[in-house]
């Protein structure tokens, strides 16, 4: 409702990456009814909450400090003001497609704050993780980067991890992963350039920019990830 549903991409994963080979193919018509969310299990609707926060992070400070007092409207099943917050998601993405149709300007890169990371640890994982769990670790790991790179403050990372810990956002990974499997990973994804990965990184709740990565920065991001959520047995 939240994400896919709009904007018109379809793609395939392939071992190379996710989403890597596909067409864009707008949609005459999207139709959403609240009522399906109730027959959904918690990981499911958890993966839309983490779609939610990250469209507040990237363009509406008002949407992030919304979810931030809400998460027991979420817990009880409030029908009418979820789908307020679906709404005022998906009318976010539809204006952010709209100025960028084919993702030819650039503007439309920004909804994929934290999928870079996530989609890397989507294919680490062999795809057991869910969406909104690795795009929600990698939220955190773009959000250390933009701290490193001094465009960030720590407090605002923590209070990011804080939302989804509000939200039980399961911030885990099933073990360690090599950082030189995650940049190579990194260095195939759509938005590097001559092999150089290319991150959104967030400047304040509601402003993002793309910025180029060094693989030392990257290396150091990927330890860090490690050392706070992978499992360690």
């Amino acid at each position: 409702m939240v994400d896919a549903a709009i904007g018109g991409k379809t793609g395939v994963n392939t071992p190379h990456g996710k989403n890597m080979i596909g067409s864009f193919y707008p949609a005459k018509e999207v139709l959403i009814d609240g009522s399906f969310l109730t027959s959904l299990p918690k990981h499911e609707l958890s993966n839309g909450i983490v779609e939610i926060i990250k469209t507040g992070l990237i363009r509406s400070p008002s949407l992030f400090k919304s979810m931030q007092n809400s998460a027991d409207r979420f817990e009880a099943m409030d029908l009418e003001f979820i789908m307020e917050k679906v709404i005022e998601t998906a009318t976010i993405k539809m204006d952010i497609v709209d100025e960028d149709p084919q993702e030819k300007l650039g503007l439309r890169q920004i909804l994929n704050f934290g999928h870079t990371f996530g989609h890397g640890l989507e294919i680490l994982e062999n795809h057991k993780i869910s969406h909104g769990q690795a795009v929600a670790i990698g939220i955190l790991c773009a959000c250390y980067i933009s701290e490193n790179l001094n465009l960030l403050p720590a407090s605002t990372l923590e209070e990011i991890r804080t939302l989804f810990q509000l939200y039980d956002i399961p911030l885990s990974l099933s073990k360690e992963h090599h950082a030189a499997d995650m940049i190579d990973i990194l260095k195939r994804d759509k938005k590097a350039k001559q092999s150089v990965a290319q991150l959104v990184l967030l400047k304040s709740i509601g402003q993002t920019t793309l910025v180029p990565i060094e693989h030392t920065l990257l290396e150091e991001t990927t330890n860090w990830m490690n050392q706070n959520y992978a499992c360690h047995t």
